[in-house]
């Protein structure tokens, strides 16, 4: 299975990588919405596992949930739940929420 991780902070994205790769998924990174795209244009990919903040626009996030439905997209934020509803109700599949971490200090 293939998983395209994306999120702004390079650390984190490479943390839920080698999570992921230990546990025998292949894994993709994107830092950006726009790079997210592009790899799902190009790339083969089961799932996506992204951060929101980048996405809170919500152009891109609704170009990927269109342009490419087939491919569930889980995100992982800070974020109180009921902020995220509106991204479930567009078709994300999922939301994890997690805690907030300073990765600078």
């Amino acid at each position: 299975m293939r998983v395209l991780v994306q999120d702004d902070e390079q650390v984190m994205s490479e943390i839920i990588a080698s999570v992921l790769a230990q546990a025998g998924y292949e894994c993709l990174q994107a830092e950006t919405p726009q790079e997210t795209l592009d790899v799902l244009e190009t790339e083969e990919v089961d799932v996506v596992i992204c951060g929101i903040l980048e996405w809170l626009d919500g152009k891109e996030l609704e170009t990927m949930l269109h342009d490419f439905g087939g491919v569930p997209v889980i995100v992982c934020s800070a974020i109180p739940r009921k902020d995220a509803l509106p991204m479930l109700q567009a078709g994300v599949y999922d939301f994890v929420r997690g805690r907030a971490v300073d990765l600078h200090g």
